[in-house]
């Protein structure tokens, strides 16, 4: 993975700030090390940015594929599980994919 940057600033996508997998995460955090993000399908929600060298790129996005709910981070280093938060954002992750089919809690 190539480096995002140093540091960057991560946010909440306003449109998405609603989401379960976001409940109960604040912010702004600051994390290390973020790598560049891939190109993301149509139908993905974006739900974190970071922020870093006047760029913004998404580094958590969630969305529906064949009826399964799919989340996926660029977060992660050990840095990261430091933060207050991340732990919570992945333990809210794990519980809405797998509560079954939609997106937002439609069960």
């Amino acid at each position: 993975m190539v480096p995002f940057s140093a540091q960057a600033e991560i946010r909440i996508v306003h449109k998405h700030k609603n989401h379960p997998v976001l409940e109960g995460v604040q912010m702004p955090l600051c994390f290390d090390n973020l790598p560049k993000p891939p190109r993301l399908v149509a139908d993905a929600d974006v739900l974190l940015t970071g922020i870093a060298a006047c760029r913004t790129e998404p580094v958590a996005w969630a969305r529906l594929n064949r009826g399964g709910r799919v989340f996926c981070t660029l977060l992660g280093s050990a840095a990261d599980f430091r933060q207050s938060y991340f732990p919570r954002l992945l333990v809210n992750a794990i519980r809405w994919t797998s509560e079954g089919r939609g997106m937002r809690g439609e069960g």
